[in-house]
């Protein structure tokens, strides 16, 4: 069950089951509740793992650059709250 990780889906697209079989003599990943085959070679497979790659490198940017945009922002805030105000 290993090639789970590489699959872009967690659910059957057809049941929704979550539950999958890894057929070794067909080398096929199907859906036992409704049959549907989710992935049936290694290039499938080696196609899904690099986009899932690409999709989790931009994840990470994107975590890093909100991050670096939430910090901005805290900073700006707590100058607004720290800066001297003479009436």
């Amino acid at each position: 069950m290993i090639l789970l990780y590489y699959l872009p889906i967690k659910r059957c697209p057809d049941c929704y089951n979550s539950d999958f079989v890894y057929d070794y003599e067909k080398n096929e990943l199907y859906c036992p509740n409704c049959g549907l085959i989710l992935c049936d070679n290694e290039l499938t497979t080696i196609k899904q793992r690099e986009t899932i790659e690409q999709y989790e490198q931009k994840q990470i940017l994107e975590e890093k650059e909100t991050k670096a945009i939430l910090t901005e922002n805290l900073e700006a805030f707590e100058r607004y709250l720290n800066r001297n105000v003479f009436l």
